[in-house]
């Protein structure tokens, strides 16, 4: 008589639940396993994509000795004169100065645009300076300060602003193959802020460049558009004594 391992229906039924509660657990694991997987990938792309976002960009030309440029500290010194915003560290959510820096005068210009809370502004300034050429320091005497609205209208304004690429513009110096034999004239300097971007930039008698290089044409035009639409005469008109 042979003798057989048998096992009862309860011992069974005990093992049925054992091998289905195995299976319940392993996959729970894999579920698990996956919705970890899924928090770390979600983490990963919301930093990447937050560190995109949050990079900060400013550009201060130097000179090839490592100063700053001199036209930048001279803006900065009457930007504080002025109590004008800190712009270094962005705007929101636009703002573009131009400073217009004349030779063997006092008088100095600057002009501003702006859009915050989604509406455009615009300032002029009329200042005589006290230049110091041995602490190289502009000291404001007197202002002017005017708000002005462009003649045809903010919308064809900025959209001819932004074509001139007045935010994107090089350094003058750092055009290549650009030489600026020129001792004096005028120096016209742009300040760009954002919440994404710091600029300042800056060009010496562009006109006398814009038929070679497209950048001071640009520059050219950009001034000649703000003389058109808001009446700040980009140079001095001389009275020559008779």
């Amino acid at each position: 008589m042979s003798c057989r391992n048998l096992r009862s229906p309860l011992s069974l039924r005990y093992e049925n639940q054992l091998i289905k509660r195995t299976v319940l657990s392993i996959l729970n694991m894999r579920q698990f396993i996956i919705t970890i997987l899924f928090v770390i990938y979600w983490a990963l792309c919301f930093a990447q994509n937050t560190a995109v976002i949050d990079k900060f960009r400013k550009e201060i030309p130097t000179w090839k000795d490592g100063d700053t440029d001199l036209f930048y500290n001279l803006s900065q010194q009457k930007a504080a004169q002025l109590k004008l915003d800190v712009l270094q560290n962005g705007y929101d959510s636009l703002q573009i100065r131009i400073w217009y820096n004349y030779p063997f005068t006092t008088l100095r210009k600057l002009f501003i645009i702006k859009r915050a809370n989604s509406v455009w502004s615009a300032t002029s300034y009329r200042m005589s300076v006290d230049w110091n050429p041995t602490n190289l320091t502009d000291s404001v005497m007197s202002k002017r300060k005017k708000t002005v609205s462009p003649k045809s209208g903010w919308a064809d304004f900025v959209h001819k602003l932004l074509t001139l690429q007045i935010i994107q513009l090089p350094n003058m110096r750092d055009i290549p193959g650009l030489e600026d034999w020129w001792s004096d004239g005028e120096n016209y300097n742009v300040e760009v802020s954002t919440k994404q971007l710091y600029r300042f930039y800056g060009y010496h008698l562009p006109e006398k460049f814009q038929d070679k290089y497209w950048q001071a044409k640009n520059m050219a035009e950009i001034l000649k558009l703000v003389e058109t639409e808001f009446s700040v005469e980009r140079n001095i008109k001389w009275k020559h004594k008779r």
